[in-house]
C-alpha cells in the first residue's frame, strides 16, 4: 500500500515455476438386466447399468508450505493473500465422485418369413446420474446432483433432457439467496434435493433421397479458415459461423430441414429465468455445385428473431 492507499503491483524478472499436481483412482463394472417382454414387433429389454466411483487427490497450493502466495496488509490492518503468480489452484480436493449410467435397449424384429434376418437393436432411453463429495471442504462438502436423459422417439424425434439439483437450501434473508449448510433431504415431506437448473431439447428432420451428387469439401480457404492460425481470431465471427455450416456439404442430398426447441430454466432461490427458443435449418442445391443453407430462430421470452445467418 502506497501513501494514497492504492496497492502497488510490480513485476520481478527471473525464472519461477509453479509445479502443481493432482492424482486420482477410480474404478467401474458393468451388469445387464434381460427382460422377456415382447409389444409387437418389439422383444425383449435389456437394461445395461455402467456404475463407476472414483477418488480425487489435489493439496491447498496457496497455503504457506507451497510457497506460491504471499500476503499484504490493507489500510485497516488486514492480511491479504495473494498468488505471486496467475494459475496458483486454492482449496484442497479429497473428493469422492461417483455415477450411474443406464441404457434401456429392446429389438425389433423384421417382416421376413424365413426369420433368418438378424434383429435389430433400438436404444429406447439413456439416464445418467453424477455427483462428488468433497471430505476437505469445511461445509457444503455434496457438489450438486446432475441427472440427464436421451431418447429417440419413432426415430424421428432426439429427445434431450439434463437437470441439476442442489442438496442444499438456500437462506432468502436480505433479498439475497446463499446456499447454506442445511440438507434439503426430507423424506416425510418427500423433499429430495432442490431443483436449480432444467433444460429440455428436441430436434427432429427430414431431408429428401439421394441423388447422384457426392458428398465434397470446400476448397475455397477464404470459406473455410483454420481454427488453429493466429489470423483467425480476427476474422468475423459471423463468417465462421457461415464457414462452419457449409465447410463440408453432402450434394447428394437435394434439401433438408430440421427444427430444434429448447426451453431452459435457471433457479437461484428467490427468483426463476426461462428461455424458449425455437430454430429452423434449411439447405437445399440451387445447381448441382451451389448449395444454399440459412438457420433461423424465434425466441419466445424475448419475443424476437434469434441470430439468422
Amino acid at each position: 500500500m502506497d501513501s494514497t492507499n492504492s496497492v502497488i503491483i510490480s513485476s520481478d524478472k527471473g525464472f519461477f515455476a509453479l509445479r502443481q499436481f493432482s492424482s486420482g483412482v477410480s474404478a467401474n463394472t458393468t451388469f445387464y438386466g434381460i427382460f422377456p417382454l415382447r409389444i409387437g414387433r418389439y422383444s425383449g429389454l435389456r437394461h445395461t447399468v455402467r456404475p463407476s466411483v472414483g477418488f480425487s487427490y489435489q493439496p491447498d497450493f496457496s497455503s504457506d508450505f507451497w510457497g506460491y502466495t504471499r500476503t499484504y496488509a490493507d489500510t485497516s490492518g488486514t492480511e491479504i493473500l495473494y498468488s505471486v503468480v496467475n494459475g496458483v489452484r486454492s482449496g484442497a480436493q479429497r473428493a469422492l465422485t461417483y455415477s450411474i449410467s443406464n441404457t434401456f435397449e429392446t429389438k425389433r424384429t423384421t417382416d421376413d418369413s424365413t426369420r433368418t434376418a438378424p434383429a435389430r437393436a433400438i436404444k429406447i432411453l439413456n439416464l445418467d446420474l453424477n455427483s462428488r463429495y468433497n471430505f476437505a471442504a469445511d461445509s457444503l462438502n455434496m457438489g450438486d446432483i446432475t441427472l440427464s436423459a436421451r431418447t429417440n422417439i419413432l426415430g424421428k424425434l432426439n429427445l434431450n433432457v439434463r437437470s441439476t439439483f442442489s442438496p442444499y437450501n438456500v437462506d432468502t434473508t436480505g433479498g439475497t439467496a446463499s446456499i447454506i449448510d442445511d440438507y434439503v433431504f426430507n423424506l416425510k415431506g418427500f423433499d429430495f434435493a432442490r431443483l436449480t437448473q432444467f433444460s429440455v431439447s428436441a430436434r427432429t428432420s427430414v431431408r429428401s433421397g439421394r441423388s447422384t451428387g457426392r458428398q465434397r469439401p470446400v476448397e475455397n480457404p477464404r470459406a473455410t479458415p483454420d481454427p488453429f492460425s493466429p489470423a483467425s481470431s480476427s476474422l468475423d465471427p459471423r463468417l465462421n459461423q457461415i464457414a462452419g455450416s457449409t465447410a463440408y456439404s453432402d450434394f447428394s442430398i437435394p434439401w433438408s430441414l430440421t427444427a430444434d426447441f429448447t426451453y431452459g430454466l435457471t433457479r437461484n432461490g428467490i427468483t426463476s429465468t426461462t428461455r424458449a427458443i425455437v430454430n429452423t435449418t434449411v439447405d437445399f442445391n440451387l445447381t448441382p455445385n451451389w448449395k444454399i443453407s440459412a438457420r433461423t430462430g424465434y425466441d419466445f421470452e424475448q419475443g424476437e428473431l434469434v441470430t439468422t445467418n
